[in-house]
């Protein structure tokens, strides 16, 4: 662009364009998508084979609608493969798991602490020390 579309240097030195020359390139203001495009959306969704489509290149361009997000996300994500490849409740019980961890972790974490004001005379060494963590 030339020096009438651009806009203040950025801290970096790279040149900002203003909000209005960015509409004009095809960049959208990730705070507000225009709903115009909420019907070329849901046609998008409709059609077979959409998900490498230019169409889609060219109204993500624009902004995805709020409500049309965690579509797009999943997609771009592909939620899909992960679900096929992994059984039903698995990242489920994956949460549960990384909970109970953190319950052990915190246990594990008083344990320590307990070891070195239990006897410290006596517990001195590594070796004594591990094994009473192992007890306990």
């Amino acid at each position: 662009g030339d020096a009438s579309t651009l806009g203040a240097k950025s801290r970096n030195g790279r040149m900002l364009r203003e909000k209005k020359d960015r509409r004009k390139i095809g960049v959208a203001d990730s705070r507000k998508v225009v709903p115009k495009n909420e019907k070329r959306w849901r046609k998008l969704f409709a059609k077979v084979g959409w998900r490498s489509s230019q169409e889609l290149k060219d109204l993500m361009a624009a902004g995805v609608p709020k409500e049309h997000r965690p579509y797009v996300w999943k997609h771009f994500l592909r939620i899909d493969k992960f679900k096929s490849f992994y059984p039903s409740g698995y990242f489920k019980s994956l949460k549960e798991l990384i909970r109970k961890m953190k319950g052990d972790l915190n246990t594990l974490h008083e344990i320590n602490k307990d070891i070195q004001r239990t006897m410290p005379e006596y517990f001195a060494t590594e070796e004594k020390k591990t094994k009473l963590k192992n007890v306990l």
